[in-house]
């Protein structure tokens, strides 16, 4: 784990109701989905690591994800690719929430949720959204959480969280000059 994601985990863990147990859980998750290469995993979810109530969510399919069939990337994370992740850029995967399937069919909205709660077996706690009228209101209701979802969380506004997304990586670009002697190695030693 990075420093950057410790300091994420650190922020969100510090706002958050969740007691020294369950923080080393949280970390020990990401450092083992992190490390594992296996393809048993369903559904690619892309979440906010930033945002309470995103861990929030997270935590609890976590802790029922007993087969791994989850599979947990945060968005925030400075070692997140967008090519390893259904192609979905930092500001998508932001502004509306989505998971990527094995064949890295992106989806997006309620249907995350519909296929993550599948996955380990509570399907039929979204089962309702998938009729007709019921849907058509629960896709509206999430896409309006969405819309305002940092302002609610008291994150600010979405383009001057892109902007601050923006100045971190060139700051952490800047900061890394391997063509002067800081990254030479020393062979004498």
């Amino acid at each position: 784990m990075t420093s950057f994601s410790r300091r994420a985990n650190a922020s969100f863990m510090t706002t958050s109701k969740i007691d020294d147990k369950d923080k080393e859980e949280l970390i020990s998750n990401e450092q083992s989905v992190a490390s594992s290469n296996s393809n048993t995993w369903e559904v690619d979810l892309l979440y906010d690591s930033e945002c309470p109530i995103c861990m929030m969510e997270v935590e609890f399919l976590r802790k029922r994800d007993i087969n791994n069939k989850i599979r947990f990337t945060d968005l925030q994370s400075p070692s997140y690719n967008p090519a390893e992740h259904g192609n979905v850029k930092f500001s998508e995967g932001m502004r509306k929430i989505r998971a990527v399937l094995p064949d890295n069919t992106v989806v997006t909205g309620v249907d995350v949720f519909r296929r993550t709660y599948d996955a380990i077996g509570l399907g039929w706690v979204f089962q309702l959204t998938k009729l007709p009228v019921l849907g058509v209101i629960a896709d509206a209701v999430y896409d309006i959480w969405a819309e305002n979802r940092l302002r609610l969380t008291g994150r600010g506004e979405f383009a001057d969280m892109l902007k601050e997304k923006a100045q971190l990586i060139r700051e952490l670009e800047s900061s890394v000059d391997c063509d002067s002697d800081a990254c030479a190695i020393n062979f004498d030693e």
